[in-house]
């Protein structure tokens, strides 16, 4: 028996569902009936396909049959009262938006679950997700729970973009054998205070901690052979991209290490928490979005008397922030580039050796000539960064003797 394409399509007067576990499904059968309080589905159904009990607004619960396999697309979406729902253990799939903008509930537990779709629990007001053989799951899957505080992915592989945007998440657990996240992974995730990357891990999408307003801890194994985890920064494995910048850090003087050379996709956005940040003299590249929304940088240096190409600040660091350079020529060529002459305030160190005074109250840095830091300076030449209490910043050549 089947039930065809759209049967009831609208019928506000059916108030109850019940069918046997012989019948087939087709797309949009029941959507749209409003009315209906209960839904009862027998085992022996196996597919719920696309749009099949869409907008069911009054149902409040659900139990679905042993035996049922798959979840189509929208299949139970904007059932707005929809809170408890039982997941069978031979579920192996749930597709895109299929419990989207249903009713409010506090865990979603999934047995054998492999594959979630793209934004099939997305603003679902969920607490909790056990999804403990979840492989794969795409873009937006818990996107915009506002009150999910806690994610178990034991067994995920592939993990889309965007993937808890505007959620409450607080901890999230990965397994050993996930390989991918998604760009913007972590979108707007306000909550999340620390993340660890398994060593597994082998691509990393563009801004992952994009939003991540109180990130103050990223950690990862020396064993993963795709990226380098240090100071809370990911970048790749041999150190020349800088991938990922958590957003939380407060009051954050930023010093990309002497070999890097590009600055990802969106690796800072939205880090408002940074006050200056040093690009060594080897960075020749700045890629999309790098910095948007940094707002709270009062200082940038590049090192490099050639501009980097792709510079991208937000418009009120161009004005209120001090861009230092290594000497005058340096000055000529930034200010002759199309995107770095925009800063209206530029500055350049001194050419010549100095000594080093007393003791001081001000911040002091040191930096070999490449744009290293160095924490314990010896006997030698190097750059020596001085932030003052006002919040000034000058940078010079100088000699420790």
């Amino acid at each position: 028996m089947t039930v065809e394409q759209s049967a009831f399509r609208n019928n506000g007067n059916i108030l109850r569902i019940e069918l046997p576990g012989d019948i087939v499904l087709s797309q949009a059968s029941f959507m749209g009936c409003e009315a209906v309080t209960e839904l009862v589905l027998h085992e022996g159904i196996t597919e719920i396909p696309r749009q099949c009990f869409f907008d069911l607004c009054a149902l409040p619960t659900l139990n679905l049959p042993e035996g049922l396999v798959t979840i189509g697309p929208l299949a139970f979406g904007f059932a707005e009262v929809l809170t408890p729902v039982t997941f069978p253990s031979s579920l192996q799939t749930v597709d895109e938006n299929a419990f989207a903008d249903s009713g409010e509930r506090a865990t979603v537990d999934f047995a054998n679950v492999k594959t979630i779709g793209e934004s099939a629990f997305a603003r679902c007001g969920l607490t909790t997700v056990n999804a403990a053989a979840v492989e794969t799951e795409c873009s937006n899957a818990f996107a915009s729970n506002t009150k999910l505080t806690r994610v178990e992915l034991p067994a995920a592989v592939t993990l889309g973009s965007i993937f808890f945007r505007n959620s409450a998440l607080k901890e999230v657990v990965f397994g050993p054998n996930l390989t991918t996240m998604g760009g913007t992974f972590f979108y707007e995730c306000n909550a999340l205070e620390s993340v660890n990357i398994p060593a597994s891990v082998t691509s990393i999408g563009r801004g992952i901690f994009s939003g991540t307003a109180s990130l103050t801890s990223v950690t990862g194994s020396p064993e993963n052979t795709a990226y380098e985890i240090t100071g809370n920064i990911i970048y790749t494995k041999d150190m020349k991209k800088v991938m990922a910048v958590p957003g939380g850090i407060k009051n954050w003087d930023i010093t990309f290490p002497a070999g890097i050379t590009t600055i990802g996709e969106m690796a800072l956005r939205k880090c408002a928490n940074v006050n200056s940040v040093v690009l060594p003299a080897t960075c020749t590249t700045i890629e999309n979005l790098a910095f948007a929304d940094c707002t709270g940088l009062t200082a940038v240096t590049s090192l490099n008397p050639v501009p980097p190409t792709g510079c991208n600040f937000p418009e009120s660091v161009y004005t209120s922030a001090t861009l230092y350079l290594p000497n005058e020529e340096a000055v000529t060529a930034y200010k002759a580039d199309p995107d770095w002459g925009k800063f209206i305030n530029i500055s350049y160190t001194t050419v010549g050796i100095r000594g080093i005074d007393g003791d001081r109250a001000d911040t002091v840095i040191f930096y070999d000539l490449s744009g290293g830091r160095v924490v314990n300076p010896g006997n030698g030449v190097y750059l020596r960064r001085t932030v003052k209490p006002d919040g000034t910043v000058t940078i010079e050549k100088v000699m420790l003797k």
